[in-house]
């Protein structure tokens, strides 16, 4: 019971931090965020995103992964998580370029777990879109009067996340000779997230004229989106190779992977329109009539279902020495995109998206029989390539990505879970010649990881005779 009313508290505590964020900072200036509903941010914690957003494969044991809950289970203690992201980008086009500086939270995650328990239970926090964006297009009119026509987005959709994973352990033993036996220790981690899914996404079409006290238009269009969603997920380790040294297993290898579901959904969706006749100056524009008013309008969005796959391999020693290389595939039919708006029902015709992504993790000592912090310290690195579902003149839009990380331990070896994360990434996409856009953007990712420290437990029943 003690346990359970301790996991309300801090979970009340945690949704209280949640609801106290009015909303996620701007993430996006794409043109292309005008598509579907906005860009799709990067998925994932700090540490998965730099290793090229390697997000099902490894089940960390000390990190909340939230794309994959079958990891959920390998957490070896109760543990809170943090993350931030900034952004610096720039857009080029042929009118010339815009440039985004901005920074927010990215990722905020609570596990619970009872020590030695066999599953565990997250709550969490995370954006899946952002849809800012802002175009402007001047236009002659005649010899004295000019248009500019400016398009713009804003808002975003987030998810809510309750998790529960589990794992199973299989062990056997393989005779290698006459005289030494290996051990083998299989793990299957199972878990599902029951996503709550809301936002706001808010389009502006506006027309304003060179010509002081000349009549506008504006029209805005604003959809708010509440649904609930799951996702399926399982990581599994698979060992094969072993090399004992007597007794001692010097090394061992093994598969290590992941798959991750997310349905497809028909998102319960409110729509607003308004249109208005404006009349502007130099310093403000001011409404002076309303032709158009649609009122929450009842409607749905259809986002279709994802696949991940990922498969790598694992490396140890007696040492501690840890060494992961692995490889990614997602898949999603944003083709089957469709957004009925209570008025009418349009199929923007998006691509279908892929991504594929291969990263590595290297830690020189696992465990905390070091001083040396470069020692216990864990390095990462990753590329990526993936299309964006806008559809542009019939053109698939492809994207590249260069990224890297590392995990700083806080000295404690009571407290070996507790990590500050750190990584980067550089994305890139050049369609500027076929008269699209290039498209340059640098992210950088913070983190910090918690665990139970041996002068604040957390979570301990205590027993007494």
């Amino acid at each position: 019971m003690k346990f359970i009313l301790e996991g309300i508290k801090y979970g009340f505590l945690l949704a209280l931090l949640m609801l106290s964020q009015k909303g996620w900072c701007q993430w996006s200036n794409s043109a292309y965020a005008r598509y579907g509903i906005g860009t799709l941010l990067p998925r994932g914690n700090t540490q998965t995103l730099g290793m090229g957003s390697v997000s099902s494969l490894i089940p960390d044991a000390n990190s909340i992964n939230q794309i994959n809950p079958g990891s959920y289970a390998f957490l070896n203690n109760t543990t809170f998580q943090a993350g931030g992201m900034g952004i610096q980008s720039k857009t080029s086009d042929e009118s010339g370029t815009s440039e985004l500086r901005n920074g927010g939270l990215h990722d905020l995650a609570m596990c619970f777990k009872k020590r030695n328990a066999r599953w565990s239970a997250v709550i969490g926090l995370a954006p899946v879109s952002d849809a800012g964006y802002n175009i402007i297009q001047d236009r002659a009119v005649n010899d004295s009067l000019n248009a500019r026509y400016r398009y713009s987005g804003s808002g975003g959709i987030s998810k809510f996340n309750v998790g529960y994973g589990r794992i199973w352990r299989l062990s056997w033993t393989a005779a290698s000779d006459s005289i030494a036996k290996k051990k083998y220790t299989a793990v299957l981690g199972v878990g599902a997230n029951l996503s709550y899914y809301f936002g706001n996404i808010e389009h502006f079409q506006r027309v304003t004229y060179s010509r002081v006290n000349t009549y506008g238009t504006k029209l805005t269009d604003q959809t708010i989106v509440t649904d609930v969603n799951a996702d399926l997920g399982l990581n599994f380790y698979l060992p094969f190779h072993q090399k004992k040294i007597g007794s001692v297993v010097a090394t061992q290898g093994g598969l290590i992977g992941g798959v991750v579901y997310t349905p497809g959904n028909q998102m319960k969706s409110r729509f607003n329109r308004i249109q208005q006749t404006t009349i502007s100056n130099n310093i403000s524009e001011v409404a002076v009539d309303t032709s158009l008013y649609v009122s929450d309008k009842k409607g749905k969005i259809t986002i279709p279902s994802t696949t991940t796959v990922s498969i790598g391999y694992l490396l140890s020693n007696q040492n501690q020495r840890s060494f992961v290389i692995g490889f990614e595939m997602s898949l999603q039919a944003w083709s089957k995109f469709d957004l009925n708006n209570g008025i009418s029902s349009t199929n923007p015709k998006l691509n279908d998206t892929k991504r594929y992504s291969i990263g590595i993790e290297y830690t020189p000592r696992t465990g905390d029989k070091t001083k040396n912090l470069l020692d216990r310290m864990t390095y990462r690195m990753g590329v990526r390539r993936n299309n964006i579902y806008a559809n542009t003149n019939g053109e698939i839009i492809w994207q590249e990505a260069i990224s890297a990380g590392l995990s700083i331990p806080i000295l404690s070896a009571k407290a070996p879970g507790s990590k500050f994360h750190f990584g980067g990434e550089f994305r890139r996409s050049d369609y500027l010649n076929i008269g699209l856009i290039n498209d340059r953007a640098f992210y950088f990712f913070t983190g910090l990881t918690l665990t139970p420290h041996f002068l604040n437990q957390w979570f301990i029943v205590r027993k007494y005779d």
